[in-house]
């Protein structure tokens, strides 16, 4: 699931931030089956409405996006429901 696996990824790089075309690349590895371009920012698009990610857009350069950490506990317990039973952030 895509969603889960961004904020997986965000849980361990909580200071991470990228382009779209980065989170498909490193972000999304192992998924199977591999994520499309369209899901990656589908499920961004997602992350932004719920207000749990921040997206940068400037101009000149991509859309970057970046965790809202405003928003950990709710991301957390949503986390929890998938199945996730970690309950620590880095």
């Amino acid at each position: 699931m895509m969603i889960e696996q961004i904020l997986l990824y965000l849980r361990e790089h909580p200071d991470a931030e990228d382009a779209a075309e980065g989170i498909h690349q490193f972000w999304s590895v192992g998924s199977s089956p591999p994520a499309t371009s369209e899901e990656v920012q589908s499920t961004l698009s997602f992350l932004v409405e719920r207000g749990w990610l921040i997206v940068s857009d400037h101009p000149a350069t991509p859309k970057l996006y970046r965790l809202n950490k405003l928003c950990l506990v709710e991301i957390q317990l949503f986390l929890k429901t998938l199945g996730n039973r970690e309950s620590v952030w880095h």
